[in-house]
């Protein structure tokens, strides 16, 4: 039902995803970022916000924005979550066919043999079961599949709250589990 909305036209775009959007652009598409449209005010309850949404299509709030670079400038603080982005390449795009189907993909990072995506959590202790409950095993897998090259599937992480950071390398046992959720959707689809 979701799919047939979004077909349809329906905006599902939830806040984690605004979020996750922003920060994705701050760091690999700056030039996406700074070419926001950006409202200020404090909450999109306001006039302001739903004229600017009338006028411009997708905008987002100044305390959206800053809490993009905030957490953008967290991460690249840390040296060792930074070293994941010097020398590497960035939403990279990928076309395959897999059992007769047609996927598509960007990988937020492509370094050397190393996939690695970005993400925002609400709670970073809890992400290892996050990933599976978002089907973040079935991404890994697929990427993996897709991109040739890619020998290893890794997550840099940040929370939101406490702008701690973690990087979870994908194990045997979390690919497989995307293989297998891989194969029931081609089998359902089929």
């Amino acid at each position: 039902k979701q799919y047939v909305a979004r077909l349809l036209g329906g905006d599902e775009s939830s806040q984690a995803l605004r979020d996750g959007k922003l920060f994705h652009w701050r760091l690999l598409e700056p030039e996406k970022f700074d070419a926001l449209h950006i409202v200020e005010v404090a909450s999109k309850n306001t006039k302001t916000y739903k004229a600017a949404v009338e006028e411009f299509g997708e905008v987002y709030t100044r305390p959206e924005v800053d809490n993009a670079e905030l957490l953008a400038e967290v991460l690249l603080a840390n040296t060792e979550a930074a070293s994941f982005l010097d020398g590497a390449e960035f939403e990279v795009p990928a076309i395959a066919m897999i059992d007769g189907v047609a996927f598509r993909a960007k990988a937020d990072i492509l370094k050397g043999t190393q996939l690695i995506d970005l993400k925002t959590t609400t709670d970073l202790k809890k992400f290892k079961w996050s990933a599976y409950k978002y089907g973040y095993d079935l991404q890994a897998y697929l990427y993996l599949q897709m991109f040739p090259e890619a020998e290893s599937f890794t997550f840099l992480c940040i929370d939101k709250a406490t702008q701690d950071i973690a990087v979870f390398e994908c194990s045997e046992e979390f690919l497989e589990s995307g293989k297998k959720k891989l194969e029931a959707a081609l089998r359902e689809f089929n």
